[in-house]
């Protein structure tokens, strides 16, 4: 058992800083300025009603990029070599099985 814990947890934050990669560039410019309007126009004003939009928006997030980087995987081999599908980390077909 001591050595499946062991090979999990790297294997899981592989998995995380994949999915963390398709999203790099939309911090900035999407993820950010829709979580802080999202705050301050919604009328629940606690930690878990903010937790539970990061993570709603964060997965269909993921999902969008998935689906637009599966579609134009060649075009970032220029643009954007440090994406999932140019540096290899994942391919086209799993890529469309996570969408």
């Amino acid at each position: 058992m001591l050595g499946f814990e062991v090979t999990t947890f790297p294997t899981a934050l592989h998995h995380f800083e994949t999915a963390c990669l398709f999203k790099r560039s939309d911090y900035k410019t999407i993820a950010f300025p829709v979580l802080i309007f999202a705050t301050a126009l919604s009328p629940r004003r606690n930690p878990l009603a903010l937790c539970s939009a990061v993570w709603w928006f964060w997965f269909h997030l993921l999902q969008s990029n998935v689906s637009n980087q599966a579609y134009s995987a060649n075009e970032d081999v220029v643009n954007k070599p440090w994406r999932p599908l140019p540096s290899g980390r994942i391919s086209v077909e799993d890529c469309r099985a996570l969408r």
